[in-house]
This record gives C-alpha cells, structure tokens and sequence, in this order.
C-alpha cells in the first residue's frame, strides 16, 4: 500500500486490523458424511476450535457467542498443532505404510504404533510451553 500510495496506507494503518488466527478441525475420509460445507458432503471430527488474536477493538463481533476464543496471542496455537497434531499424523502415516497399513484407521488400530504415537505425545507435550 505504501509503495501505492502513502496516504492510503496510512489509513490501512489507523482502520484495519489483521490478527492472527488459528482454526482446527479435520475432515475425516472413508466416513459417511456427517455435514455439510458449501454444499460439499464431506465428514468431519466432532472437535472445532478457532483462535483469534484480541487486536480486533470494541467494534469487533460477538465471535465469542459462536465459538471463537481471543487470546493474546495465537502463535503458541499453531506451534501445538504443528508438533502435536500434524507431527503425530505424520508419525502415524509414515509408520503405518512401514507396517503395511494403506488408512490412517489402520494404523491406529495397530497396538505397537498406538504406543509409539502415545509417547510421542508425552515427550512433545512436555517439550511445548502451556497454552
């Protein structure tokens, strides 16, 4: 916007906010479909949770009132999905095609790589600061 124009840009600058967020929710395959997005059938884990940075205002909407947490910061979120969730998904998927698993349902049903997976979450957990 500065390189566009200055005086715009200040005004991006004195008007709008862009906080960070954090969404979590997985669409789950080989399910029946459980809701509907955008008029896509596609199923989805019960768990939802969506975090914004509180940098909206006081004109921001009643976001809490639909589900939506404001915390001061949302990188401590991320970094959680990002070792925990996402790195444990990868552990599963890539162990699970080792043993012979071609689903992610598989893999969790097999007893030696749920063990690894729980110990994994153990030592990572540890390693992250509290949200």
């Amino acid at each position: 916007a500065v390189a566009h124009d200055v005086s715009f840009a200040d005004w991006i600058a004195a008007h709008i906010r862009f906080p960070a967020v954090f969404g979590d929710r997985f669409l789950i395959d080989n399910l029946p479909a459980a809701s509907a997005i955008g008029g896509a059938d596609v199923a989805v884990e019960p768990f939802a949770q969506w975090v914004l940075e509180d940098n909206l205002g006081p004109e921001r909407a009643p976001l809490a009132a639909i589900g939506a947490s404001f915390v001061a910061e949302a990188r401590p979120f991320q970094k959680f999905r990002r070792r925990l969730l996402e790195g444990g998904l990868l552990l599963l998927a890539l162990c699970g095609q080792l043993r012979g698993h071609e689903r992610l349902d598989r893999a969790v049903a097999d007893s030696d790589i749920c063990m690894l997976l729980d110990s994994y979450f153990v030592e990572t957990a540890g390693a992250l600061p509290p949200l």
